[in-house]
């Protein structure tokens, strides 16, 4: 996973690439369900660049003390029990971009409820640019 373009199919690939990728490392997801992805790394340098399409769907992104991500393109879910496509905490310099955040999705159990689209706390240089938001 220290390459330029490091390519993801499988969940363990992917805690993988973000624990070893090189700043201004590229990591693409393929379509694919994926679980929540904690993130608890600062890049010193160019940004890690998390992308891939709608299709790559991440049940719940965290970020906590970290700083240097850019993620583009991917759909984030939320889930039963408030559970929030996004969660930053003492984080800095993180950029989402053309992303779907997502909260559960309504089916007939009535366990079913609305997430919170996301939260930020403690954080800074935070944004969120051409996303679109739903079921929150």
């Amino acid at each position: 996973a220290r390459g330029d373009v490091v390519d993801v199919a499988t969940p363990s690939a992917l805690e993988n690439a973000v624990m070893w990728a090189r700043p201004g490392s590229t990591i693409r997801l393929a379509a694919g369900e994926y679980p929540q992805l904690v993130i608890k790394r600062q890049v010193d340098g160019a940004p890690i660049r998390i992308t891939g399409p709608r299709g790559a769907r991440i049940n719940q992104l965290l970020f906590s003390k970290a700083g240097g991500w850019r993620v583009d393109g991917l759909t984030l879910v939320g889930g039963i029990g408030k559970a929030m496509p996004l969660d930053i905490a003492l984080s800095n310099n993180i950029m989402l971009s053309g992303v779907s955040l997502t909260g559960s999705t309504p089916d007939p159990d009535p366990r079913w409820e609305e997430s919170n689209g996301m939260v930020i706390r403690a954080s800074e240089n935070i944004v969120l640019a051409l996303s679109e938001v739903t079921h929150v």
